[in-house]
């Protein structure tokens, strides 16, 4: 008898906390290499999920009934969320230290318009979350790293203890809580932004000859190591790409710059030193660009005809100043944020749903550790070229000029 209380007890408090706080197994996107012989519907079955779904997150699929051996698949998430039964005495901010989470993303993901109103016996939904370490960049706002990452400025605000919400400085650390269900804007369809509107003819994110074309493009290279890797694997599956180089790299490693012309790649102007031109002054800004073109011309003898701006951050002034230098400015349409997921799995979650016709797809090919870029490319590339996309560089997506 005694053993027996002394089994049931802890057992109870098991069961008790088990309906207090129910967790459930963490299914977040994952990735799906198809062996031979699978299919659509045997996919689905095995991960429990629905073909339909399957379909919303691989919408690059050329024949539903047609897979192909070591191609990739993004499995959806399931649910990924736990449920937690309000106690006598909870409050919100209690809730938070519990269960590590900020206030501001349990008061989203449940709707909470009073902070303070919660009533025993209510079940609120606890997302899953992570927390990512994100360095604040030369013009960084709060509202724009919100804005970026899907989160609410409350969140990273609470979470970094801030209490100047306009004090950031360069270099700063801030942990940043991303939930499954963000609303991050690669996970949206394309929309183009008022200024590519505006600027029809000088201001770009994707193509539009509603082809299976895909434009892979790279940034801030060239790098020793990392170029070098990628382009052995572009020559290897003959895809071509578009090259935005920093010309203070350039200069280090000209042979490199000389090889990307040489295999049929276009290369483009991404500034000398990788500065946010919003904040430059017109000279300056010139002087950005116009270093770049002279390192690259002396190269190459090629005067680029494009540019990327740094981070992607333009005003109409910037595009206004890049236009009279008989710049075209290229944004994209799909981020596999490389430089902040360093991880093959999740650089193809990131990449492979947003893909559709005409994308203009970015990747880093220095600045940080890319051999998770490298080592992604080749499956994006293999599982596009399976399903009938063809890669071209963003000049011949777009019929613009590649130099002046």
């Amino acid at each position: 008898v005694i053993l027996m209380k002394r089994f049931i007890q802890p057992l109870t408090i098991l069961l008790v906390l088990s309906f207090l706080f129910i967790p459930s197994i963490s299914y977040g996107e994952q990735v799906h290499r198809v062996s031979r012989g699978e299919t659509l519907f045997l996919v689905a079955q095995k991960h429990g999920i629905s073909m339909d779904s399957l379909l919303r997150k691989n919408p690059f699929l050329r024949d539903h009934n047609t897979l192909f051996e070591n191609q990739v698949l993004i499995i959806p998430s399931l649910n990924t969320t736990n449920n937690y039964r309000i106690q006598s005495g909870d409050t919100l901010f209690k809730i938070s230290q519990n269960l590590g989470v900020p206030m501001a993303i349990l008061a989203e993901a449940n709707q909470l318009t009073n902070w303070n109103d919660l009533r025993i016996d209510q079940v609120l939904t606890i997302p899953a979350t992570q927390i990512i370490r994100y360095s604040v960049k030369s013009g960084d706002t709060l509202f724009k790293i919100s804005q970026e990452l899907g989160v609410p400025m409350a969140a990273i605000a609470e979470t970094n203890q801030l209490t100047n919400w306009n004090s950031l400085h360069i270099g700063q650390i801030l942990n940043v809580p991303l939930t499954q269900n963000r609303g991050n804007a690669t996970s949206q369809e394309y929309r183009p932004s008022p200024l590519i509107q505006k600027y029809p003819n000088s201001f770009y994110e994707k193509g539009s000859t509603n082809k299976k074309q895909i434009a892979l493009t790279f940034d801030d290279g060239p790098d020793r190591v990392y170029t070098t890797q990628i382009l052995n694997l572009l020559r290897t599956h003959n895809v071509p790409a578009t090259f935005f180089f920093l010309g203070q790299n350039a200069e280090k490693h000209p042979d490199l710059v000389r090889r990307a012309v040489a295999e049929g790649h276009t290369i483009a102007n991404h500034t000398l030193t990788h500065p946010d031109l919003r904040t430059l002054a017109p000279q300056t800004l010139r002087t950005e660009i116009g270093k770049t073109e002279s390192i690259l011309e002396s190269i190459t003898g090629l005067k680029t005809a494009m540019v990327r701006p740094p981070y992607g951050f333009v005003t109409e002034s910037t595009l206004q100043q890049l236009e009279s230098l008989n710049y075209r400015t290229i944004k994209w349409s799909v981020d596999s944020l490389d430089w902040r997921d360093q991880h093959v799995d999740q650089i193809l979650i990131n990449t492979l749903p947003q893909v559709r016709e005409d994308s203009i797809l970015l990747f880093h090919d220095a600045g940080g550790n890319r051999s998770a870029t490298v080592g992604a490319l080749w499956e994006i590339i293999e599982t596009l070229k399976a399903h009938g996309y063809t890669f071209v560089t963003v000049d011949q997506l777009l019929g613009v000029p590649a130099y002046q």
